[in-house]
């Protein structure tokens, strides 16, 4: 009798415990929300028009992605990308898992050189292979960027927040810290006349910062 009543419980418990797993599979689950502000925050916009690819735009409350002109200054080209990183990843494991993650851009209509989301804007974002500094960045000193690990971000004319899933590249961002370093946005193709402008981690209103929202697992 003692026999069986031991066995009883000890099936009960591994009864039990499959059934949490089962029935709960994202027990272990963790969440990371990162949203910097303009002293955390690393972004900056660079560009190909002739006066300014030696510029750096690290405290520009605007992210710009285009494809323009700039005839008034003597450059046929006007290109704009825009970099970002989020101050704070480095939180995850090295080996967890990523089970998704997006990142929020939201639009601004206070952009004084266009209407500020035009054209067929269609975008990629790459992960970046080379460390770059916010306040140093040029276009002419412009980090390499991946064309394995990209996402498409598609044409939206529209002033909304738009969301990115980016899971494949923050797992690959968190596995291999040493060999990518944030985000670049660029227009798919940099032919005049389209862009998306963003606001920065520097513009006035915190919750339109750029924020990237990431579930894992270690």
């Amino acid at each position: 009798m003692k026999f069986i009543t031991f066995s009883l419980v000890f099936l009960t418990i591994i009864f039990y415990s499959c059934c949490k797993c089962d029935c709960d599979p994202q027990v272990y689950q963790k969440k990371l929300v990162l949203q910097p502000d303009s002293i955390e925050g690393e972004d900056a916009t660079i560009g190909n028009r002739l006066d300014v690819v030696n510029d750096n735009f690290g405290n520009s409350i605007w992210l710009r992605n285009s494809a323009w002109t700039g005839y008034n200054v003597g450059s046929v080209e006007q290109d704009y990308r825009s970099l970002l990183k989020f101050t704070g990843i480095d939180k995850i494991n090295l080996n967890s898992k990523v089970d998704s993650a997006v990142i929020t851009l939201y639009s601004s209509r206070d952009f004084p050189f266009s209407s500020g989301m035009e054209g067929s804007n269609a975008s990629e974002l790459h992960l970046i292979k080379e460390d770059w500094e916010e306040n140093l960045v040029t276009w002419n000193s412009q980090p390499a960027y991946s064309l394995n690990f990209s996402v498409i971000i598609n044409r939206n004319n529209n002033f909304d927040s738009i969301s990115v899933d980016v899971t494949d590249l923050v797992q690959e961002l968190i596995a291999y810290p040493d060999e990518y370093f944030g985000f670049l946005i660029k227009q798919i193709d940099e032919d005049p006349y389209s862009c998306m402008i963003f606001c920065s981690s520097d513009f006035d209103d915190a919750s339109k910062h750029p924020k990237l929202e990431v579930y894992y697992q270690e």
